[in-house]
């Protein structure tokens, strides 16, 4: 990503975006764990992990959150590959925009 689509996208640096894309990433591993904890058995002890990480990406440990980081990454890359410039730019203004009303339905 060169400077120009930087500021077109409003991020300062393209590790901002690696951080918007983990916090999306947590989101959905949250939804998805919530459920399966919900609608499956599993054992406790994985429950009660999970249930640590039940929490705003923020608010997680570095280790964890360098897991979100290196699926955020496998995203930018399937998108780089997939989609040029502009179609690129376009879609990463979605999910900004769907990462600002993530935020917004938390608050």
């Amino acid at each position: 990503m060169n400077q120009e689509e930087l500021e077109a996208l409003k991020l300062e640096s393209p590790e901002e975006l690696v951080e918007l894309l983990s916090e999306l990433e947590h989101e959905q591993w949250m939804e998805w764990s919530k459920n399966i904890a919900k609608n499956e058995k599993i054992s406790v002890q994985r429950l009660e992990r999970w249930k640590t990480l039940w929490k705003p990406y923020l608010l997680l440990s570095e280790e964890t959150k360098k897991q979100d980081r290196i699926y955020a990454r496998k995203v930018i890359e399937i998108i780089k590959k997939r989609f040029d410039s502009v179609r690129m730019s376009a879609v990463i203004g979605y999910l900004e925009l769907y990462l600002g009303k993530l935020s917004d339905k938390n608050e």
